[in-house]
């Protein structure tokens, strides 16, 4: 398999390849590689073997392997500094917190927001540490659980994923891009006010279960990782990481310690006008809740 020819955008990349086919021939095709709803990048009908040596000739081409480490398409393969703007899913975000030891196999782990389970398919703490709850009985292996409410007692895991459903939908009417998406936690219309106060809420719980680190002692954990994401909605940006971190850090010994952050973004209603730099990435916040 040999590229022959490239096109690339921040979301997108097509290739053309060239390949001896069983006959004996030399064929042409073209393949499409871009972000599926999940943020997550995909060959667009390719067979999973196809996709694996598309995904090899991408890594061993020297100018499409720089532009798409830029674009965080597909990892150079080689070891290197872990970034803050990159990778290709949330998974790849958790495999990099991990790297930097914000996560530890070893430690009790809450994932309060489990859903499919996308975090971890690249990096997942040891199972008999690991809890997974989700408010949907059929997305929680470990049981269900309010976020807002968990079972748990205090100071009872090293280490919190929160998830919340931080979409803010743009309008009431069920369509669109701006409309309820339950892949986003957002099956039904929520208000800007109602989704930062639930947010607000799982926060502070999530911070109740967290035991607090040694300060200085990264390897003691208490670190609080949350996803979220600046949007625009009616009107207005609104920084939904300033606004979660600025609430976390009202409680005694929390900080925000580093972030993550993820290009892609989904499409936007059209016929508007553009008053606002597109917010094309989501970020994981990195707290830590420490003891004096």
């Amino acid at each position: 398999m040999e590229i022959t020819s490239f096109t690339s955008a921040a979301a997108h990349l097509t290739v053309r390849i060239a390949y001896r086919s069983h006959d004996g021939w030399t064929r042409f095709s073209e393949f499409h590689r871009h972000q599926n709803a999940c943020g997550e990048w995909e060959w667009t009908g390719a067979l999973p073997q196809t996709a694996e040596r598309l995904s090899a000739a991408v890594a061993s081409h020297p100018r499409l392997r720089a532009i798409c480490a830029d674009y965080g398409i597909e990892p150079d393969g080689e070891e290197g500094p872990i970034m803050a703007i990159g990778g290709s899913s949330n998974a790849d975000l958790i495999l990099n917190a991990s790297t930097l030891g914000y996560l530890n196999s070893a430690w009790e782990t809450l994932d309060c927001t489990y859903g499919l389970g996308r975090f971890w398919r690249k990096w997942s703490p040891d199972p008999s540490v690991f809890r997974r709850h989700d408010l949907n009985p059929e997305k929680a292996p470990d049981g269900p659980m309010d976020f807002t409410a968990l079972d748990y007692p205090d100071g009872r895991f090293n280490a919190v994923v929160f998830d919340p459903p931080y979409k803010l939908s743009g309008t009431s009417t069920g369509a669109g891009p701006s409309a309820s998406d339950a892949d986003y936690g957002v099956e039904a219309y929520r208000s800007v006010e109602a989704t930062h106060n639930l947010a607000r809420d799982g926060i502070r719980e999530c911070l109740r279960v967290l035991h607090p680190g040694k300060t200085g002692s990264r390897e003691t954990g208490g670190f609080l990782l949350v996803k979220c994401q600046a949007q625009v909605a009616s009107g207005r940006v609104h920084w939904q990481p300033r606004v979660f971190a600025d609430f976390a850090e009202q409680f005694r010994g929390v900080r925000l310690v580093d972030m993550f952050h993820l290009p892609g973004h989904r499409a936007q209603p059209k016929g508007r006008s553009q008053a606002h730099a597109r917010q094309n990435y989501s970020t994981l916040l990195v707290l830590r809740k420490e003891s004096r």
